[in-house]
C-alpha cells in the first residue's frame, strides 16, 4: 500500500459567459448544444479522474463549458490529480448528493477514495438556456473544502 498525505487539493476552474460549443464529446451525458443530465456528466468526469486519463478530462471540460475552458490551460492541474490517483488503490467511486438551487444552477459531488485518503469531488452547472453549462469543478481532501451539504 502506498502511503501518502494528501496537502490541500482545492482546483478550481472559474470561467466567463460562453456560447460558444467545443468539440463534441461522445457522452450520453451531453446534449447537442449543452449537458443535458448534470449528474451523469460529473459521474464520467469522477470516473476519468479515477482512471488518470486527464486528456479526456480536458476535452470534457471543453465540450462541458461550450468551448470557455480550454484544456491546456488545465494541463498542470491534471498531472497533479493524475499523480494523486496513481498514488494509491482506487478503493471506491461513490456519487454522494445533488443540491439544486433554483431551477437555473445545480451542485454535483462525488467521493474517489484513493487508498485510505477521501478526494471530494464536487461540480456545477448553470442553467443559461434549455440546457446545463459546466461552469467549474472543485477537488479536496476535506469535505468542507468543496462545500459538502
Amino acid at each position: 500500500m502506498v502511503q501518502y498525505k494528501v496537502k490541500l487539493f482545492a482546483f478550481s476552474l472559474m470561467i466567463a459567459l460562453c456560447a460558444t460549443l467545443g468539440t463534441v464529446f461522445s457522452s450520453p451525458a451531453i446534449a447537442e448544444e449543452g449537458i443535458s443530465d448534470p449528474k451523469a456528466w460529473c459521474g464520467e468526469l469522477t470516473d476519468l479522474m479515477a482512471a488518470s486519463k486527464t486528456s479526456e478530462m480536458g476535452q470534457m471540460f471543453e465540450t462541458g463549458s461550450r468551448g470557455a475552458i480550454n484544456p491546456s490551460g488545465t494541463a498542470i492541474t491534471l498531472g497533479s490529480l493524475q499523480s494523486l490517483m496513481q498514488s494509491g488503490e482506487i478503493r471506491l467511486k461513490s456519487f454522494l448528493v445533488e443540491k439544486m438551487y433554483g431551477d437555473s444552477f445545480v451542485r454535483e459531488w462525488y467521493m474517489i477514495v484513493v487508498d485510505r485518503e477521501p478526494v471530494f469531488v464536487r461540480c456545477s452547472f448553470i442553467k443559461y438556456d434549455e440546457t446545463w453549462q459546466f461552469t467549474n469543478v472543485d477537488f479536496d481532501s476535506k469535505a468542507d473544502n468543496v462545500g459538502l451539504p
